[in-house]
């Protein structure tokens, strides 16, 4: 699922027991990477994309409300 915005894009991809939550565009994995790391409690996992040089960090979370909390945050809501 990809929810767009004029910041970038937050993506969401279900695995068999986790999610990964990915932020697309330099606005918004500035914006949101602080926010990612304190909801997560640690830095990104990996990135999706690593050419020409690492980019579209994402953090694999397995408790569907971490994902409730980072699309509330996307969207400027209160969770």
């Amino acid at each position: 699922m990809a929810l767009k915005s004029a910041n970038g894009t937050l993506w969401i991809v279900p695995n068999q027991s986790s999610y990964d939550i990915c932020l697309s565009g330099q606005s918004l994995v500035a914006e949101m990477t602080p926010f990612m790391t304190k909801l997560c409690g640690r830095d990104c996992t990996s990135y999706k994309q690593t050419k020409p040089k690492p980019h579209i960090p994402y953090w694999r979370v397995e408790d569907f409300q971490t994902v409730k909390k980072a699309v509330y945050r996307f969207a400027g809501l209160d969770s």
